[in-house]
C-alpha cells in the first residue's frame, strides 16, 4: 500500500472561530479525521521551493490521497500543525506541515472521544 511503512499516525482537523452566547469567537474543532501516513524527511529542493514562496515547513506526511479532503490543520505527537501546501503524486499526497497558533487545549482537542 505504501512506498515505505506508514510510521505516525494523525489527526487531519477542521478549524472553525464560533461565538458563543456573548459574541466572543473561538476557535473549534469543526471535523477530525484520524489518518495513518508516513513522514519523509523535506528534501533540499523542496526547502528552497518552500523559502521562495516565504513557507517555512518543519514536516512532511505523505498520505493516500482519499484519506484527505482539503483540511488546513492537522494534530499530531501533541502539536497543532496548519497545513502550508500538498502535492499529489500518483495514489499519494504530501502534506507539508509547520507549527499552528493554536494548542489542542485551546481547541478542546480530546474533550469528546478522539
Amino acid at each position: 500500500m505504501f512506498p515505505n511503512s506508514a510510521n505516525s499516525s494523525l489527526c487531519l482537523l477542521t478549524i472553525v472561530n464560533e461565538s458563543d452566547a456573548l459574541g466572543i469567537g473561538r476557535p473549534t474543532i469543526k471535523d477530525k479525521k484520524e489518518a495513518i501516513g508516513s513522514v519523509r524527511s523535506i528534501t533540499s529542493s523542496e526547502y528552497q521551493t518552500a523559502a521562495m514562496l516565504n513557507v517555512r515547513s518543519e514536516l512532511k506526511v505523505v498520505l493516500q490521497c482519499f484519506l484527505y479532503e482539503g483540511q488546513k490543520f492537522a494534530a499530531m505527537n501533541g502539536k497543532v500543525y496548519k497545513v502550508d501546501r500538498t502535492f499529489q503524486s500518483g495514489q499519494f499526497i504530501e502534506i507539508y506541515l509547520s507549527t499552528s497558533e493554536y494548542s489542542l487545549e485551546e481547541l478542546g482537542y480530546g474533550d469528546d472521544a478522539g
